[in-house]
């Protein structure tokens, strides 16, 4: 497949995954995937970006995604896949070793923090806390892993001045991405 088929293939196969379902907003959650693929920049990324919550919210098996995308795709959708069992911070902690996925959960993490999705309506207080104390620690994990490995342009840096808009038009400051090098 090109990159061009490798991507429209996965929007096609989200599409059909995610038929029928909404959001916490009421949105068709297609939207959700979509708006993550279009955070980021290159074919991988946007076909992981498309498939990352298929296994978790639908009847979408590792070895249906495997069997059409690939070993690569399939590894990153699998960490991405959220084991109910395993604390949250520690599956943030698995994922973070795969560069792949570490950028799609990140750009997932940006928009699942991304209060205007509510249009005015209020926040539900689970959402909030879990913004709180879920989200934004993964999220600055994730970027701390990628400073460590040196890791700047993909999600990290040429993303933080629009995280930093996002956060700070929520009343959330962060720390300085100088703080603790």
């Amino acid at each position: 497949m090109t990159d061009l088929e490798l991507v429209k293939a996965a929007e096609a196969y989200a599409e059909k995954c995610h038929a029928g379902q909404t959001d916490k907003c009421g949105v068709p959650y297609i939207e959700h995937p979509r708006t993550v693929a279009s955070l980021l920049r290159n074919p991988k990324e946007k076909c992981v970006a498309w498939l990352h919550d298929t296994v978790e919210d639908s009847s979408a098996t590792i070895e249906d995604i495997r069997s059409i995308f690939g070993d690569e795709i399939a590894d990153a959708v699998e960490l991405l896949t959220h084991d109910r069992s395993v604390p949250y911070l520690d599956y943030i902690k698995q994922l973070a070793a795969n560069p792949l996925a570490r950028r799609i959960k990140m750009a997932d993490l940006f928009h699942n923090m991304d209060e205007s999705r509510f249009e005015g309506r209020e926040i539900p207080k689970r959402l909030v806390w879990k913004r709180a104390h879920c989200y934004l620690p993964a999220f600055d994990y994730l970027e701390q892993v990628c400073r460590e490995e040196g890791q700047r342009g993909h999600y990290c840096e040429q993303d933080e001045r629009e995280v930093e808009i996002h956060l700070n038009r929520h009343g959330k400051e962060r720390r300085s991405s100088e703080e603790g090098e």
